[in-house]
């Protein structure tokens, strides 16, 4: 190899068009431009900034009593100058507390001209209105003050909207919410005063507000929102925002550089208490996925969660570790979709699988039943109880002599106190049609679809047999209900009765056939809740428990101690019909 003629070193270079193109492209919204001037100006201590939209809302102005441009020389390296090293001795000294890359200011230019006066200065920019390449702005000095501070007259492009402006204000609502500056759009402070905030805790780095909600935890960086994390990152809900020191954030200040940021490392062990305390009741499917996933990081041990029901059936409950080993000795299958739930579930209740829902491993960002299996293994591997590991199965050959074929029975097929109970549900089903209709012509739900005649929309009231739905359909002509399950609910008293007039509006809402799996939509739902909320369940339930009561009396069928303690309506009226 020869020796070169020649060696030097060289700078990489930027074309001023290649500025123009970010200036262009890192502009999302109005909004977060705004926003970048808000931080600017509070960097600039300010004691007060004002956001002032016009009437045409074709120009806002955003203005601060901070320091502003001093010199010529502040503005050619502060304002002409994009991307600049904050961390020198003259830059640290100004005590910023947003600005990281020089470049947020030049958001705005994208959306409209503007005239920046400062102290005795103006600077005017207008990047359409000037197309050449070179980026030329237009600095003045004048013989007195202008005005003390920064004052950036933004001029739209584009007008906005009634909307646009709405928008604007909740977002910086929003985005501004905690910081310690008084920020005021068109005459309306838009941030707390976190003095008088009830933060749920604090210490010296952090101040949070929990959240009784799912919506996720917002992350602020000394007041301003960089980003929401889901719930079950960390387990609760609600605000969290840095008090002295500041968040490591990504260039469009829209995420936290997490490696590098010691600062949020930190918030784990702070707001831990909160989403260890979660209860029973408010347990939800994201603090599921949060302690599923500490589980499998290795964060917490089976003890920490061995009281939590983390993993859900095919049939939507919802099973403790240990309940879902000892189901099925370890053995797992999971739903491909959800029209085969019914499938899987015919094996769970067979006790030969414990069958996950269709959507659990989704859920949980896993591929495969094996991999989730795998995980779990390894997380549980020096908890002793599970020494034999769970093991995934095959879900097509697990299921594949299951029978989930529903049969209706004949009135041949029924004993006497099955009749009996019968007829008294077949009574609770015609006051059901009757009040559901009412409920139609209340104008509280459309149920002209097929309720516009009690008699046109009755269906047969049936008994029938099934290992895998308690009630079906086929949407026209009958309802079944399954007779082991009308049994147990008898058994249950009042309670009971509630449950089999749930059952029946719900397949009376269904109108097409519920023998295979399917899918109920959110209009389904509130079309079914709907009814629930709006007809007389304690009514129709105490007659139908009457009609059961002469009905026994007709056939010489004493009640027995069981039903006698369950009291149906009142006990003195359960005695007064029985003897």
């Amino acid at each position: 190899m020869t020796n070169p003629l020649t060696t030097r070193e060289n700078r990489f270079q930027v074309d001023t068009s290649i500025i123009r193109h970010l200036i262009f492209s890192q502009a999302g919204t109005l909004h977060k431009a705004l926003l970048e001037l808000v931080m600017n100006s509070l960097d600039a201590q300010c004691e007060k900034v004002l956001v002032d939209i016009s009437e045409d809302m074709r120009s806002i102005v955003v203005s601060d009593d901070g320091v502003g441009f001093k010199t010529i020389d502040d503005i050619e390296k502060l304002f002409g100058t994009f991307g600049f090293d904050h961390q020198t001795e003259e830059e640290l000294s100004r005590g910023r507390n947003y600005g990281r890359f020089g470049l947020g200011r030049a958001q705005c230019l994208a959306f409209g001209s503007t005239v920046w006066t400062s102290n005795q200065f103006t600077m005017t920019v207008d990047l359409k209105g000037n197309s050449s390449s070179d980026l030329p702005y237009i600095i003045q000095e004048h013989a007195d003050i202008k005005h003390k501070g920064c004052k950036i007259e933004l001029s739209l492009y584009d007008a906005m909207s009634v909307y646009d402006k709405r928008e604007l204000l909740s977002v910086l609502r929003r985005m501004a919410k905690y910081v310690q500056t008084e920020v005021v759009v068109d005459g309306c402070r838009v941030n707390e005063d976190i003095s008088s905030v009830k933060w749920s805790a604090s210490n010296e780095d952090f101040l949070f507000l929990n959240a009784n909600s799912q919506r996720g935890l917002s992350i602020y960086n000394k007041g301003v929102l960089v980003c929401t994390y889901s719930h079950s990152k960390f387990g609760v809900s609600g605000d969290i925002t840095s008090i002295d020191k500041n968040f490591a954030v990504n260039m469009a200040r829209n995420d936290v550089l997490i490696t590098e940021c010691e600062l949020f490392k930190r918030i784990g062990g702070f707001i831990k208490p909160f989403a260890e305390k979660k209860t029973k009741k408010i347990f939800t499917d994201e603090d599921r996925k949060y302690w599923l996933a500490k589980l499998f990081s290795g964060q917490c041990v089976h003890a920490d969660v061995s009281s939590k029901r983390l993993c859900q059936n095919a049939d939507g409950k919802y099973a403790t570790l240990r309940s879902m080993y000892q189901h099925a000795n370890g053995i797992l299958i999971a739903a491909p979709d959800r029209l085969l739930q019914n499938k899987g579930m015919l094996a769970h209740r067979r006790q030969e699988a414990f069958c996950l829902s269709a959507s659990f491993l989704d859920m949980h960002g896993f591929n495969s039943l094996e991999d989730f299996v795998s995980d779990l293994n390894n997380a549980l591997d020096s908890y002793h109880p599970f020494s034999k590991k769970f093991k995934a199965a095959s879900f097509d050959d697990t299921v594949r002599n299951a029978n989930d074929a529903s049969v209706r029975l004949g009135e041949g097929e029924l004993s006497k106190i099955d009749k009996v109970r019968l007829t008294a549900v077949q009574s609770m089903y015609s006051m059901l049609l009757e009040e559901m209709l009412e409920v139609e012509q209340s104008g509280n739900f459309d149920f002209r679809r097929h309720l516009s005649d009690v008699n046109e929309q009755s269906r047969v009231v049936c008994l029938g047999r099934s290992e895998t739905s308690n009630g079906w359909t086929d949407g026209v002509n009958y309802i079944a209900i399954n007779v082991d399950y009308m049994r147990d609910l008898f058994d249950r008293g009042y309670n009971g009765i509630i449950k089999l007039m749930g059952l029946l509006v719900h397949e009376q809402c269904h109108d097409s056939e519920t023998m295979s799996s399917h899918f109920h939509s959110a209009e389904f739902y509130e079309k079914f809740h709907n009814v629930m909320r709006n007809i007389n369940t304690f009514t129709i339930a105490s007659k139908c428990i009457e009609k059961y009561l002469r009905e026994c009396k007709k056939i010489n069928r004493r009640l027995s101690d069981r039903e006698m303690r369950k009291t149906f309506d009142t006990y003195e009226k359960l005695v007064g019909l029985a003897n």
